[in-house]
């Protein structure tokens, strides 16, 4: 979603607070109760889903998880793209022509890096622990070590991606984006509660 839309609608939003808050105009004093009620509902219930997503073993289908830019995508020879998010500890598969094939969590840690290893294989390596990872490109664990020498993939293999995501799923991008969501919602619904108005405007 554009920021300079978001700027807008949240310029927008605060100055319909002022004008229920100070003028206590009933109008935009219910339209900002709905809308400060549907963003805390969209940002708890984004951010308990990812939560419950991440946190289980296993998954008993396999969703693409909104990617819109990575800097940190590998190529293979085989022509497949693998493509890390940037905020959750994820690895999803590509074609070429970045359609979305499958993907897997990685279990540790939201750091990691991709390193090409043959035509069908990769290694990931962690940050936190200094796992090293191999797995081929079905998500089966090949080979779990640590390493010594941080490496990096060479840059005739590294790819900048940029996926189109629906505006609709915008929000499972980024946990942050769930909690500001939340957190403003939180902020409208309780300065309506709490602000008594000046005077009032039907």
């Amino acid at each position: 979603m554009s920021i300079v839309l978001i700027v807008f609608i949240t310029l927008l939003i605060l100055y319909m607070l002022n004008q229920a808050i100070n003028l206590g105009n009933l109008k935009h004093k219910l339209i900002l109760k709905v809308f400060s009620i549907g963003c805390i509902i969209c940002g708890a219930g984004a951010l308990l889903t990812t939560i419950i997503y991440f946190s289980m073993q296993s998954t008993p289908i396999d969703v693409e998880w909104p990617i819109e830019h990575s800097e940190n995508a590998i190529t293979l020879k085989n022509d497949l793209i693998i493509v890390p998010h940037s905020y959750f500890p994820r690895v999803q598969v590509y074609n070429k022509s970045l359609e979305y094939i499958r993907g897997w969590r990685i279990t540790s840690g939201n750091t990691f890096w991709l390193i090409p290893a043959s035509d069908d294989t990769f290694y990931v390596q962690t940050a936190r622990g200094n796992h090293q990872y191999l797995f081929n490109v079905n998500g089966k664990l090949i080979s779990s070590e640590t390493y010594i020498e941080e490496r990096s993939a060479p840059e005739a293999l590294r790819s900048n991606i940029s996926l189109s995501v629906p505006v609709y799923l915008t929000l499972f991008m980024n946990p942050f984006y769930m909690v500001g969501l939340f957190a403003f919602g939180m902020f409208v619904f309780v300065s309506l509660r709490v602000c008594k108005p000046n005077k009032k405007i039907n």
